[in-house]
């Protein structure tokens, strides 16, 4: 069930962002600085995840804990075949074509892989 104060939060952050926007489209500036708009979000959230997690207990978490490490797990594997996939198809076309660019695009393969793994 939809909370009343979890709808109110968000129908607010919504409005905010959306005047702010079309206030910057038209060159012009809102009365609140951007650092009170960003701190009374951060409030905002801080309430939804409190209002939200009032309801939760232990044993909700866990009966979900399985299959979400699941599917965190088939899509980091996912990922993971991604990368390696996007690695090799694209090896000729990164540096030139003499060997020592070759050698070095091999042995550096695993580092690559392990950076657009985790910051890609």
């Amino acid at each position: 069930a939809l909370q009343s104060e979890l709808l109110a939060l968000s129908s607010g952050i919504a409005f905010a962002a959306m005047s702010h926007a079309s206030a910057a489209e038209r060159g012009e500036r809102l009365f609140c600085d951007d650092a009170l708009l960003g701190g009374l979000s951060t409030l905002a959230q801080l309430l939804l995840l409190w209002t939200a997690g009032a309801t939760t207990t232990i044993t909700a978490v866990a009966a979900h804990l399985v299959p979400t490490l699941k599917l965190a797990l088939f899509g980091l594997a996912a990922r993971s075949v991604g990368v390696v996939m996007a690695l090799l198809a694209t090896a000729r076309t990164r540096g030139c074509a003499c060997s020592v660019c070759e050698r070095c695009g091999q042995e550096s393969f695993l580092q690559d892989a392990l950076f657009l793994l985790l910051c890609g």
